[in-house]
């Protein structure tokens, strides 16, 4: 463990510190599915006792390192111990407390499989209203496996599911995005022979589907660089480190994603009282109106994520807009 640890914090913790990045998302504390997963030879006490020890000693040793941890993966379709041992209404709920308690800090998510692609969300919602909520298990939010064939795609399922397990009130993350032709390739694995093109244009049309609900929070790819990646050629930068389309086309939907609001006659109205809110992405902003007189106002204006930023005024003029 020690030896293994270290590596984490050498390559990986350290670097991201020296580098700016942030270091987002523990995954996973618990894991049944796993190959040669130590909890297939313990009988339930010493599962108990085991996984107990393992969440305390790592939520602790990565406190402050990581803003998110999996509690559990993918219980929906391999429960393990929880069915094994009956602990639904023990283990399951202690688990987040465990972790809360090393790292009050922390997001504590569910992260499970064929939430918004097929029909595991209702579920997965049963299991947080019978066996998390109901102890008062520290659950924060909810990661959606995001593994798709190209060809099953479908916004609309993916928008009512999304709009399903927003009734929760959890926060939503796409925790493993990765897109590819079949399941079935050599050897039962998925492959990707997808044109870039293809792969980036619905790479796309995906991310403006999440980004623009209002529960999920954040996007999380399953790997990006095709020599470190678990389906081969499902990367958005090639083996020599050159950007892919998809990897251009997320850079500049990044960097030039835009919100344009019309609103004719919103400020002189009483209903108003001098504003106009709506949604859109946080970021600079162009505006023209005109006032009373009819005199043409221009500028640029920045909202942010702070309570602030979300709200800004025109000094000395008509208020202009809120989010």
């Amino acid at each position: 463990y020690e030896a293994q640890k270290q590596i984490v914090d050498d390559l990986y913790i350290k670097f991201a510190r020296d580098h700016g990045f942030r270091l987002a998302r523990g995954h996973t504390l618990e894991w049944y599915k796993v190959e040669g997963f130590w909890a297939h030879q313990l009988s339930c006490d010493d599962y108990v006792a085991a996984l107990k020890e393992r969440i305390t000693r790592d939520v602790a040793a990565f406190k402050g390192k990581f803003q998110q941890f999996d509690v559990f993966n993918e219980i929906i379709e391999t429960p393990g111990m929880l069915d094994k041992c009956n602990l639904w209404d023990t283990v399951l709920p202690d688990a987040f407390k465990w972790a809360h308690e090393a790292d009050p800090n922390a997001q504590l998510c569910l992260n499970d499989l064929s939430l918004i692609e097929a029909d595991n969300s209702p579920k997965l919602m049963k299991i947080i209203q019978d066996h998390l909520l109901p102890h008062g298990a520290p659950i924060h939010c909810i990661g959606i496996q995001a593994h798709f064939e190209h060809f099953g795609l479908n916004l609309t399922h993916q928008k009512e599911k999304l709009d399903l397990l927003a009734t929760l009130g959890l926060d939503l993350y796409i925790t493993e995005f990765s897109l590819f032709t079949t399941w079935a390739g050599p050897n039962g694995s998925p492959m990707s022979n997808l044109t870039e093109l293809t792969a980036a244009n619905a790479t796309i049309e995906l991310f403006n589907l999440w980004f623009s609900h209002p529960a999920v929070k954040g996007i999380f790819m399953w790997g990006f660089w095709d020599r470190n990646i678990w389906i081969p050629n499902a990367g958005v930068y090639r083996l020599d480190k050159t950007p892919k389309q998809a990897a251009v086309a997320i850079w500049d939907w990044l960097n030039e994603i835009k919100t344009s609001v019309d609103v004719p006659g919103a400020l002189s109205t009483e209903q108003s009282n001098g504003w106009v809110e709506f949604r859109g992405y946080y970021g600079t902003y162009e505006y023209s109106y005109n006032s009373v007189n009819g005199e043409l106002k221009q500028g640029v204006v920045r909202f942010g994520r702070s309570p602030r930023g979300k709200r800004q005024s025109l000094v000395g003029r008509p208020s202009l807009t809120k989010l």
